[in-house]
């Protein structure tokens, strides 16, 4: 990764269609622990990064369905 900043930002894309290849998760990881050198606010060190994969992600893709649906009809049953 020896991409100049203006490269990046010139060459940087929206991408719109995604695949369901797996990513390495050495390749997360190590974004991940670039993306904690990001500036933050007052150095104040917000970030708190979890990573799921596998079973454990289909689980919480599952629960956050779920808990969506329900604050979904809450919010239906309050008009």
């Amino acid at each position: 990764m020896s991409a100049s900043i203006r490269d990046v930002i010139r060459e940087r894309r929206t991408i719109r269609t995604f695949n369901n290849d797996p990513i390495e998760k050495e390749a997360i990881i190590q974004l991940l622990d670039d993306a904690s050198w990001a500036p933050n606010h007052k150095l104040r060190q917000p970030w708190r990064l979890v990573m799921f994969y596998g079973k454990g992600n289909e689980s919480l893709s599952e629960q956050m369905k779920n808990l969506s649906k329900q604050v979904s009809d809450e919010g239906a049953a309050k008009k």
